[in-house]
């Protein structure tokens, strides 16, 4: 009888009335660990979390992406008053682009147009370090509308009358002609916009058109001191530029010929 009441003892030790093995650990547990660490199993588990992982990818992008990336800023912080005015002055989110159209009271223009250019170009030629020359073409006049203005035919006109000068003490005049045709003109062509009109003053109007631009910002600049005002006009518009080059032959060689334009907008 002893023996048996030993060996039920023994029994009971592998799983304690509790579920418990000598490990310490469920009984239940440890089993679904033995299932869990065959292949397919863990193959299987594997695949489960790629799934969820793609559907959840695929429901929360559309949501952050309509949500937004931003949060609110910090009352009591510079970014928060900036913000305020930010809203207060464009209620849309965005900046506003205003367009401003006016017309005199008896109908006379602003300024005319007329087919003829208001600048000349200047050059200036530079030899290269490495070689080659550097030939910087520019057009400006400071008493002309926009800073001066340069037509498309005067600007080649001009051009190729430049070069011709600079070139002709050591290319014939076939090598020119052949080199203003495939390279110099259309190098030019490409680059200059079809300008075939220039400004000029229509009167007492223009001074006071341009005037008013001037006006015009400097008030926007004092009621609204916390944003940056940008206005386009003649007195505004930067001056336009391109770059190229092109090879002339030189001393029995070939050479490489910057060219350099800035012409007023």
């Amino acid at each position: 009888m002893a023996d048996a009441a030993d060996s039920s003892d023994a029994g009971s030790g592998e799983e304690s009335g509790s579920g418990m093995a000598e490990s310490g650990a469920p009984v239940s547990c440890l089993r679904l660990l033995r299932v869990m660490d065959r292949g397919l199993v863990k193959g299987g588990i594997l695949l489960v979390w790629l799934v969820v992982s793609i559907f959840g990818g695929l429901i929360a992008l559309p949501f952050l992406l309509e949500r937004g990336f931003s949060l609110p800023t910090l009352e009591g912080t510079s970014y928060y008053d900036a913000d305020k005015t930010f809203v207060h002055y464009y209620p849309l989110g965005e900046p506003v682009d205003t367009a401003i159209i006016l017309n005199s009271a008896d109908k006379s223009s602003f300024i005319e147009w007329e087919q003829e250019s208001t600048c000349k170009l200047e050059q200036q030629l530079t030899p290269n370090v490495g070689g080659g020359f550097h030939l910087t073409l520019s057009c400006a006049n400071a008493t002309a509308l926009g800073g001066g203005c340069l037509r498309k035919n005067d600007l080649a006109g001009q051009a190729l009358t430049i070069f011709k000068t600079l070139v002709s003490s050591f290319m014939t005049e076939a090598q020119i002609n052949d080199i203003v045709a495939t390279k110099l003109l259309p190098m030019l062509d490409g680059a200059m916009p079809p300008v075939d009109r220039c400004p000029f003053t229509a009167g007492g109007l223009t001074t006071d058109w341009l005037g008013m631009a001037t006006k015009f910002e400097d008030a926007l600049n004092e009621q609204q001191p916390t944003c940056n005002h940008s206005l386009l006009s003649f007195h505004t518009v930067a001056p336009q530029g391109f770059a190229d080059s092109i090879s002339v032959p030189f001393g029995g060689a070939n050479v490489t010929v910057e060219f350099e334009v800035t012409l007023p907008a």
